[in-house]
């Protein structure tokens, strides 16, 4: 509710939001081992760090030194055939120009991603950050804007990377049933507990 977004889930830490958010997107835009993020050159550990992590290659652009963002002009050199997305990570909640981030961005089908840990609940042209990007996450910790001490959250308006978010997140069990649908007999899907093994011992 605080940053209008359909869906959220949250996870241990922004770091492991960060990893999730990169693997569900690579898996719902179906990237190969190799493709391509645009990310800034001074950035986070953990934003860089999921990149290789789910065998993707960081193009790494410079920022401007009085933003502390990265340079925009910069970045459509950077663009290749390869190129899948660019990682924004708003320094101290101080955003980029979204409204000519979004437009390279869909010059050159790219999606946007938000790492959000440093700036959730900002806006750029009084519009939440997120609503820029396809997929977003903040951290929880204790130095963050909103904190609980610890934990991480995904968020995104698009519902199969919200499923993606879900199952990655659990070790990628089928099952994504939350709140009340976790008391279904058998799940959203129907199938929850069709699954079992053969050799499974009887139940007494």
């Amino acid at each position: 509710k605080k940053v209008e977004s359909k869906y959220a889930v949250m996870v241990n830490s922004g770091s492991s939001a960060n990893l999730v958010a990169i693997a569900a997107a690579k898996r719902h835009f179906k990237w190969q081992d190799g493709d391509s993020i645009i990310v800034s050159a001074c950035s986070f550990p953990t934003t860089v760090a999921v990149i290789p992590q789910n065998n993707l290659k960081a193009d790494f652009v410079d920022i401007e030194f009085d933003s502390l963002n990265f340079d925009l002009d910069q970045i459509e050199a950077k663009i290749h055939s390869k190129t899948r997305a660019i990682l924004v990570a708003p320094v101290l909640a101080n955003p980029p120009d979204f409204d000519r981030l979004l437009n390279l961005a869909n010059k050159h089908n790219l999606i946007l991603i938000g790492d959000l840990c440093d700036s959730i609940g900002g806006k750029y042209n009084n519009k939440h950050l997120n609503h820029y990007c396809v997929i977003n996450t903040c951290s929880f910790f204790s130095s963050h804007h909103i904190s609980v001490g610890n934990g991480g959250m995904v968020f995104t308006d698009n519902e199969d990377i919200a499923i993606l978010v879900r199952k990655i997140s659990r070790w990628f069990k089928g099952c994504y049933c939350t709140n009340l649908a976790n008391t279904a007999a058998n799940g959203v899907c129907g199938r929850r507990f069709s699954n079992w093994l053969d050799a499974r011992p009887e139940l007494t």
